[in-house]
């Protein structure tokens, strides 16, 4: 998986086979590109907590936690441009 964004990162992981994304939250991949990358704590912290999830499941997760920092960095992105 490749991503320089958030949302680039979102769209990684709708595309991306659902072993691959076990095999790259199980290793921390996701969470430490977060965390150093981004910067986002929260997301990194919540992405550690899937590593029992597997196939779709996972992917829904992982998708439910990005979108939502996604919208939150947005909104807040907007109200500061107000």
């Amino acid at each position: 998986l490749e991503a320089r964004s958030g949302l680039e990162f979102i769209n990684a992981i709708k595309k991306a086979p659902a072993a691959s994304l076990e095999y790259h939250v199980s290793r921390g991949d996701f969470a430490k590109w977060l965390r150093e990358v981004l910067e986002d704590y929260d997301a990194a912290v919540a992405v550690e907590g899937l590593k029992e999830l597997r196939g779709e499941a996972l992917r829904a997760k992982l998708l439910e936690i990005l979108e939502n920092r996604v919208n939150t960095a947005m909104r807040t992105l907007q109200l500061a441009n107000s």
